[in-house]
């Protein structure tokens, strides 16, 4: 991201027992965009467990040099 990038949500996707999880950006337009980073923020997201077994969210990275996404895939069990 550039100093152009505005915070838009969170993309959520369910299928199955997993969950992809992104960040939505809207990129200012005609704008003078810096390399610099903008400060963190810290946002939350509501999540029901609805069923049994192991839920496996896969948190969007960015893009490899192929243009293929990449995630982070943690595995969180349910635990009764």
């Amino acid at each position: 991201p550039t100093s152009c990038h505005i915070y838009q949500g969170i993309y959520y996707d369910k299928n199955l027992n997993t969950r992809t999880i992104a960040v939505q950006t809207a990129v200012q337009k005609n704008q003078v965009c810096t390399m610099e980073i903008p400060p963190l923020s810290e946002v939350s997201f509501n999540f029901i467990v609805t069923s049994n077994g192991s839920y496996i969210f896969k948190f969007y990275k960015g893009e490899d040099a192929g243009g293929k996404d990449i995630f982070e895939e943690v595995e969180i069990p349910v635990v009764p």
